[in-house]
């Protein structure tokens, strides 16, 4: 057993162990809220502080429980990527992932294959493109799951593009409320999150800074994890369509019909307005949170734009609202980021360089994970084989030493080594750095 950050642990797995089998085991288990497993390890979820007592004997166990039945599932790809013979011949990751794969795209990499469901950062080599295939919609989850046979056919036709089916649900607006006159690039309706669908390959998402978008749904009585706008940098311009009342970063403010609330391009990263009531979107795989790269959740999966009207989804109680401007302002701090080292083995030289550097937020990062400029990470291991089991605040180093920390909208498995995971508590304040401040890491 191996701490991941103070809310995982990470196991391997014995030899000849039935792993979806193994999958059914540990979420059953009483305080797990999630668990994932690859092909040699397999990893549990819960709250900080309240490990599972029963993961390592269910994984003990592993060897008798007896495997479950295999679906065959036909995949048709278009190889229109890299020779063949020249990925066979590079079957290491690539030093650094492409900042962005397209979703539907087959890769291969340390003797394993796969399709990427989402649009993504990836270090595979690619092979081509996958026809047709939807990973998984709104409401039967994923379509491939843990132990089913895959088979690959060439396509003959062009057939449709990847990934076709589109896993948002239309979005009616009931109760129009406010008007989304100007916003930033990247601005989306955020909750806390999904839990429980890590197995299925599905990110837990949520606001990048929850205690933010906690104070903010505070402010105008709403529950802490009510959805919500998060801003992006800014500015934003919302207009109200009727007399409401809204929250900014934890201070409230009472808008009359055709009044603007005006957001701003300085302080945290993102920004938070909570409407009294909470904001009316569908419940999509057990969230309302937009999950991007899976295009579901949220106003039709999509980022927020100029002309959206945003709805109100519940009664208004201003008596259960709370000031929680300061909560906000504590996020502003420079103080160290503190972390959990390990779970992955690395030379003292390279903790050293994690630990005693100063790094900046690149411009580049976003949802799936925050690339960090400066010092690079020594590390001269070999590309491992597979995948392990991934969460949010991981950090990830590349073959050239760059570390990047895992988001929100994170892939549930990955094959970088982690040197250290963010603590659940310090989450919030590493992601609220802009693009260029200064992050130091603590153990």
């Amino acid at each position: 057993m191996i701490p991941v950050g103070d809310a995982a642990w990470r196991f391997d797995l014995p030899a000849g162990a039935d792993r979806a089998s193994v999958l059914a085991a540990l979420r059953a288990l009483p305080r797990v809220t999630d668990a994932v497993v690859t092909d040699r390890h397999a990893l549990v979820r819960f709250e900080p502080g309240r490990p599972p007592d029963e993961a390592g004997d269910a994984i003990a166990d592993a060897r008798s429980l007896v495997a479950s039945e295999r679906r065959l599932n036909v995949i048709r790809a278009r190889y229109d990527g890299e020779p063949l013979d020249t990925v066979l011949a590079a079957v290491p990751r690539r030093p650094a992932p492409r900042a962005r794969v397209s979703a539907g795209a087959i890769g291969i990499a340390a003797g394993r294959t796969g399709v990427y469901p989402f649009v993504s950062p990836g270090g595979w080599h690619l092979l081509g493109t996958a026809v047709g295939f939807s990973p998984f919609d709104a409401e039967r989850g994923a379509a491939l799951s843990l132990g089913d046979v895959v088979r690959f056919e060439q396509a003959s036709e062009p057939g449709r593009d990847p990934v076709s089916r589109d896993a948002s649900v239309a979005t009616r607006v009931s109760h129009p409320a406010l008007a989304v006159e100007q916003i930033a690039v990247g601005s989306t309706i955020q909750d806390l999150g999904r839990r429980g669908r890590l197995h299925e390959g599905v990110p837990p998402g949520g606001a990048l800074v929850p205690e933010a978008l906690a104070a903010s749904n505070r402010a105008v009585g709403n529950e802490g994890g009510a959805a919500a706008v998060e801003i992006a940098l800014g500015p934003a311009r919302l207009r109200a369509l009727e007399a409401v009342r809204v929250a900014l970063d934890g201070r409230a403010v009472s808008l009359r019909a055709g009044e603007v609330l005006e957001v701003g391009a300085t302080g945290l990263a993102v920004h938070y307005v909570a409407l009294e009531g909470g904001i009316d979107v569908p419940v999509v795989l057990g969230g309302k949170g937009t999950l991007l790269v899976a295009r579901l959740g949220g106003l039709e999966g999509r980022m927020l734009r100029a002309g959206d009207v945003l709805g109100s989804a519940g009664s208004r109680d201003a008596t259960r609202a709370l000031s929680s401007e300061g909560d906000v302002a504590m996020l502003s701090s420079s103080e160290p980021v503190r972390v959990i080292l390990g779970p992955d083995d690395f030379p003292e030289s390279a903790r050293a360089a994690l630990l005693g550097s100063n790094f900046r937020v690149s411009p580049s990062s976003d949802r799936v994970g925050t690339r960090l400029e400066g010092a690079k990470i020594p590390w001269t291991g070999a590309d491992r084989a597979g995948s392990t089991p991934m969460v949010r605040g991981a950090i990830q180093v590349t073959l050239d030493g760059t570390p990047i920390v895992l988001g929100p909208d994170h892939p549930t498995t990955g094959g970088y080594p982690v040197i250290a995971v963010v603590v659940s508590s310090d989450l919030g304040r590493f992601a609220a750095r802009r693009p260029g401040e200064v992050v130091r890491f603590r153990s």
